[in-house]
C-alpha cells in the first residue's frame, strides 16, 4: 500500500480535486492538472490498486441536522396580510402560511433544512416590515405526519 509520502505532487493534485468533487470528468481533471488524460487515469488506477483510493461515495447530509419551524406572525394592520404573504410566496423554505384565530395572525410553516440555513430564512421573515413581532417555535421530531 502507498503511503502518503510516496505521493507526487501531481498525485496530491488529483487526490485534492477529487476530493472536492469525485464526478469530475477525467478529461477535466487531466487539464486541470496539466496531464493527458491517459496519464491522470493510469495515475487514478495506480493510486486505487496502492489502496490511496479506496472508492467513491456519495456522502448525504444527515437528515437529523435539519430543523424545521413554525413562525407565529402579529402584524401591524392585523387584517392586511397581502405585502407579506408576497414575501412568503417567494421563499422556498415555507411550507405554508395559515390566518388563525386568537391573538395572533398568521402561522409560517418552514421546512426542515439545516439550522444555519433556517436562521438565514427566519432572519428575512423577521425582517418584513409589515411584521410586529413573531414567536418561533423550532421542529425537531415529527411523530405524525401527513
Amino acid at each position: 500500500m502507498a503511503m502518503a509520502t510516496d505521493l507526487d505532487p501531481v498525485d496530491r493534485n488529483i487526490l485534492r480535486i477529487l476530493r472536492r468533487s469525485a464526478r469530475i470528468p477525467i478529461s477535466l481533471l487531466a487539464t486541470e492538472v496539466g496531464r493527458s488524460r491517459t496519464a491522470v487515469q493510469a495515475r487514478i488506477e495506480r493510486l486505487e490498486k496502492a489502496g490511496v483510493i479506496r472508492g467513491y461515495s456519495v456522502i448525504l447530509g444527515d437528515a437529523s441536522d435539519h430543523v424545521g419551524a413554525f413562525i407565529t406572525v402579529y402584524l401591524h394592520q392585523r387584517l392586511v396580510p397581502e405585502p407579506v404573504l408576497e414575501r412568503l410566496r417567494a421563499m422556498p423554505e415555507v411550507l405554508g402560511c395559515y390566518r388563525v384565530t386568537g391573538d395572533a395572525d398568521l402561522v409560517v410553516t418552514m421546512k426542515a433544512i439545516p439550522l444555519d440555513e433556517l436562521r438565514q430564512a427566519c432572519g428575512r421573515i423577521w425582517s418584513i416590515p409589515e411584521i410586529k413581532s413573531t414567536d418561533t417555535s423550532l421542529v425537531f421530531d415529527a411523530f405524525i405526519t401527513p
